[in-house]
C-alpha cells in the first residue's frame, strides 16, 4: 500500500472533524447534564443544610 502524505493527513482530518462534531456535541451534552446535576446537589445540600440548622437550632431553644 502507498501511502501518500496529503490523503493521509487529508483522511485524518475528516476523520477528525466528522467525529470530533459528535465528540463535541456528546461532551456538550454531557457537560448540561452534569451542570443539572451539581445545581440539583447544591439545592438538596442547602436544604439539608437549613434543616439541620432549624433543628439543632430548636434543640437549643428547649
Amino acid at each position: 500500500m502507498l501511502l501518500n502524505g496529503a490523503w493521509v493527513i487529508g483522511e485524518m482530518q475528516r476523520r477528525s472533524t466528522r467525529f470530533g462534531a459528535a465528540i463535541d456535541r456528546f461532551t456538550l451534552i454531557l457537560h448540561s447534564n452534569m451542570v443539572k446535576i451539581f445545581k440539583d446537589a447544591e439545592e438538596i445540600s442547602w436544604l439539608v443544610i437549613k434543616q439541620s440548622l432549624r433543628s439543632s437550632s430548636s434543640k437549643d431553644g428547649h
